[in-house]
């Protein structure tokens, strides 16, 4: 039982960690899952990378950022190289999986990558697919364990008629 309750304070403790995260980066996903080789950066698939708005920050060459890629079905991070100036304002320089040069434009740009865990996506992935059903169990036990142990009722449960 003491097993349970240690996960269940782990468990309350990262989705606060989350929210902290969000705050503190003033993005809705303060982290993102690395599924898969991404073009000029030295993340692998199973990273777990922290994101913070880009409106927070200086965006600078060197720098990996989350953007919008139409080409793709989803977000994509990628290493800017360089900056241009267009009609539409300052493009950034990324590198595709081509290795070709392409301009993005800043509007596209969601977060930037401020930090890296190796490995910790996967270990997030596999507790996403329990889910629900862990943190119900987890609860329950949590609430049984509270039920069987005898002690005083709390003041203002006590009647004194």
């Amino acid at each position: 039982m003491r097993h349970l309750r240690v996960l269940l304070l782990l468990l309350l403790a990262v989705v606060g960690f989350y929210g902290g995260l969000g705050m503190r980066g003033g993005t809705m996903q303060p982290l993102r899952i690395v599924h898969g080789p991404q073009a000029g950066t030295s993340l692998r698939a199973g990273d777990l990378v922290i994101l913070e708005s880009p409106k927070k920050t200086t965006l600078m060459p060197g720098d990996v950022v989350l953007i919008n890629d139409y080409a793709s079905p989803g977000p994509t991070l990628r290493r800017i190289v360089g900056t241009r100036t267009t009609a539409a304002g300052i493009g950034l320089l990324t590198r595709d999986h081509t290795s070709q040069l392409f301009p993005v434009p800043g509007s596209a740009v969601q977060a930037k990558v401020v930090g890296r865990i190796p490995i910790a996506g996967y270990v997030l992935e596999w507790l996403a697919r329990l889910g629900l059903p862990v943190s119900v169990a987890a609860l329950a036990i949590f609430a049984m364990n509270r039920m069987q142990r005898p002690g005083p009722l709390p003041r203002l449960l006590v009647y004194e008629g």
